[in-house]
């Protein structure tokens, strides 16, 4: 037998046992808990602050976030025309910047870690609110006559806030309180959150394999579009309001790295829709590479820079 049939063997297994659907509603939302917890050990109350000490660099960096990058999906969606459940997934995505990856690649890079923790930060408060308003308008705009959606905007609202603000919140006072056991669990906490990730995407794979089958190559185009595009604006933005070359890179890694983990809690958990969940996936294949090929670049993008 095969690996593709062996593969197929496993997905109907899941499919018809609804293992994806208990998955999604029971394993996901403590999931999300343990990655924003294990973000919050890392950060402070300075680290809020330093919108203050740097507020040009913080302005684009949020601006690029939070409105660039959804508006450039929107336009993208109308250059490519992709399948409705490609379109709104990808503004979904779009609405879920940052998190804890774009925080490891910054670090990794040594480009300005205290920009891009501050600009985590902010964006998670924020997004609480925007990503359940871009949801409903990415339904209405391309998926109008289903009637399948079903999201409360204030319902969405406060389970974000427990399921990211809160945990984060949790964690920046443990650090507070032991910020020496804080800094020993920060790293167990990231492996950790990498194994939950993985194990979300198998799963949800496997749930949605048509759904994927379907739509990978739609969904293919849009996310190289879309990363390579934020990414290059990123970095022009930057370097035009002159920011350093450390913040520049920074703003480019901000941009173009996603918070895989808070779309997957929206397309699965808050909707039950594996079928948006096909555009994560892709760009999250798509992210990866693009972000590993800008780490080898980022030290001719930053010479002759302090870090």
């Amino acid at each position: 037998m095969g690996s593709g049939a062996l593969y197929d063997q496993f997905a109907v297994f899941i499919q018809t046992h609804r293992l994806d659907m208990l998955f999604f509603s029971e394993v996901i939302p403590p999931a999300l808990i343990v990655i924003m917890f294990g973000m919050g050990l890392s950060l402070t109350l300075v680290d809020l602050k330093r919108v203050i000490i740097m507020p040009k660099a913080a302005a684009i960096g949020l601006t690029g976030q939070l409105v660039f990058l959804p508006m450039l999906a929107f336009a993208l969606i109308a250059i490519f025309q992709p399948a409705p459940v490609v379109a709104v997934g990808a503004v979904i995505l779009a609405a879920c910047p940052g998190g804890v990856t774009s925080n490891a690649y910054v670090f990794a890079a040594r480009a300005d870690l205290a920009l891009s923790v501050m600009l985590t930060t902010i964006a998670s408060i924020v997004t609480v609110f925007t990503i359940p308003l871009l949801t409903v308008v990415a339904f209405e705009v391309f998926m109008a006559d289903d009637a399948a959606l079903q999201l409360d905007f204030w319902q969405a609202v406060w389970t974000l806030a427990k399921l990211t603000v809160l945990p984060v919140a949790a964690g920046m006072t443990f650090n507070a309180i032991w910020p020496e056991k804080a800094a020993r669990s920060v790293n167990v906490f990231r492996h950790i959150s990498l194994a939950l990730l993985i194990s979300i995407v198998v799963v949800a794979v496997l749930g949605s394999l048509q759904d994927f089958r379907e739509n990978i190559a739609e969904a293919g185009m849009l996310a190289v579009a879309l990363n390579i595009t934020a990414m290059t604006t990123g970095y022009l933005a930057a370097r035009l309001f002159r920011l350093s070359r450390l913040q520049s890179v920074t703003i480019i890694f901000e941009i173009g790295v996603q918070n895989l983990a808070l779309a997957t809690l929206v397309t699965l958990t808050l909707l039950n829709r594996p079928d948006l969940f096909v555009f994560t996936i892709v760009y999250g294949m798509v992210m990866k590479f693009t972000a590993i090929s800008l780490l080898a670049l980022a030290p001719r993008l930053m010479a002759g820079e302090q870090r």
